[in-house]
């Protein structure tokens, strides 16, 4: 059973459970908001004032969050459904290209269930970028030598492949001219159209390219602490802190379970099947204590079990390290430059800010801890991240306590990235008391298609954010 079926899996019965717990102890359930909004943004590295703005409430259903991809040519790959029949292919042909449309998965956990589906391995599978795991996506993907009576006869969980094209290569990452989002904000009362012309006026020159909270690992926010460890080689630190530290946001129960861990720490058999009332929340928790129950003090063999989030923790750090320069030179009224370099770029080490961050933390080698992870040196001059960015909107629409915005972003931008510009953002837990549960066909609204056919399609797959851990 691949990591996409499990996943589904394990998080339906994790709400069973999840709602006992809530029936019987409904505190246990309250998750503790522990920072006000400019703290979360300074706990990632990002302190310059935004100013006044109002409250806005994202991904409260999955389609509020549509990311349809732009390939190099312009085509955009929609969510739109429609059932397209798969053909045998002619002559040498041998890689499938189609568009994935996809919801309640990442693009890593779609691409391993449609390579059970199909038989296949993972490599077989390529895509240009990784989309939103909480939002429902669309991306052109292509499968090398796959059987078409599989393919034809395949249901994978949470997804649906169309507009099918035989021909040869692979789709190669990164190659994408970018990403279209239709999003709908929920605010706390119906905002003027007054107040949305100035937004828009305000980041005319473009909006800075900050790393935002899911750069992080939402919603503990503790992914670059993880990365620091793992460059200072301190692999104990790395697996006490996953297991055990509280989030930024966090119930109460799950805070009581790490607080239980740290108290057992060592203990890997208790901690597992203290884990296992969560089984999806803690799913990665428990690969690791898997390893450990087996190998003890085995700190850095466990880590290489999740390579996947090593990798992204060592990425959160560099993005950390990118969001304290990007607001000092903002804050400090310097000139900002196109691009900045990145810490996993040998340029590196002509930013003072880098320099001494790594120096604070503890970090005396860093080309020999990323060799160590990653089995070479990944430094690249080619790791750089524009200092600002210019969105291109397409459409918005203002409705009862909503905001629906249409806009395209360059690969590697964050939507909310850009949208922290607009909104005080909140996600995930805690839901506020004002936040509107209404259903928007964000794309009917603003006259760009409609999901109504793919809800249908995919109906089981869809659940309310606010109500998962």
């Amino acid at each position: 059973m691949t990591q996409a079926r499990d996943t589904i899996k394990l998080y339906l019965e994790e709400q069973q459970t999840i709602q006992q717990i809530r029936d019987a102890t409904p505190a246990a359930m309250q998750p503790v908001n522990r920072l006000s909004y400019p703290e979360l943004l300074e706990t990632v590295g990002i302190t310059v004032d935004f100013g006044h703005l109002p409250q806005g409430y994202i991904n409260f259903y999955p389609q509020d969050f549509i990311v349809e991809e732009v390939s190099p040519d312009n085509r955009l790959s929609t969510v739109d459904y429609q059932a397209d029949e798969v053909l045998e292919p002619t002559g040498d042909q041998r890689t499938l290209y189609a568009d994935l449309v996809k919801v309640g998965l990442s693009s890593i956990e779609a691409a391993q269930g449609l390579a059970e589906a199909l038989g296949l391995g993972l490599e077989a599978i390529s895509y240009a970028g990784i989309k939103d795991k909480i939002a429902l996506t669309s991306q052109r993907i292509s499968i090398r030598h796959p059987d078409v009576e599989r393919l034809r006869a395949a249901q994978p969980p949470g997804m649906f492949l169309k507009n099918y094209q035989w021909s040869k290569g692979v789709v190669e990452k990164g190659h994408l001219t970018g990403n279209r989002f239709t999003i709908v904000v929920r605010t706390p009362v119906t905002l003027g159209a007054g107040w949305l012309d100035q937004a828009f006026k305000k980041i005319s020159g473009g909006f800075y390219n900050f790393y935002h909270f899911q750069r992080f690992g939402t919603p503990r926010l503790i992914s670059h602490v993880l990365g620091k460890h793992l460059l200072c080689q301190d692999y104990r630190g790395v697996v006490e802190t996953f297991l055990c530290d509280v989030g930024a946001y966090e119930t109460p129960l799950l805070g009581e379970l790490r607080g239980e861990a740290k108290r057992s720490f060592g203990n890997w058999p208790l901690i597992d099947n203290l884990f296992s009332q969560l089984p999806y929340t803690m799913r990665l928790e428990r690969i690791l204590l898997g390893h450990l129950i087996d190998h003890p003090q085995d700190f850095a063999g466990a880590l290489r079990l999740i390579s996947d989030q090593t990798t992204l923790w060592v990425y959160a750090y560099a993005s950390y390290l990118f969001n304290r320069h990007l607001s000092e030179l903002a804050e400090s009224g310097q000139s900002i430059p196109q691009e900045i370099p990145l810490l996993l770029n040998p340029a590196y080490k002509t930013i003072p800010a880098y320099i001494g961050q790594l120096h604070a933390d503890g970090i005396s080698d860093l080309v020999g801890s990323l060799e160590r992870l990653f089995g070479r040196n990944p430094m690249n001059s080619k790791n750089t991240a524009p200092a600002k960015v210019l969105a291109a909107m397409l459409k918005s629409q203002i409705v009862d306590r909503a905001v629906i915005l249409s806009f395209q972003l360059p690969p590697a931008v964050y939507a909310t990235t850009f949208l922290s510009h607009l909104f005080l953002l909140e996600r995930g837990y805690p839901t506020s008391d004002w936040v509107t549960t209404e259903k928007f066909d964000a794309k009917k609204i603003l006259g760009l298609g409609s999901i109504e056919q793919t809800e249908k399609k995919l109906e089981r797959y869809f659940f309310k954010q606010a109500e998962s851990l």
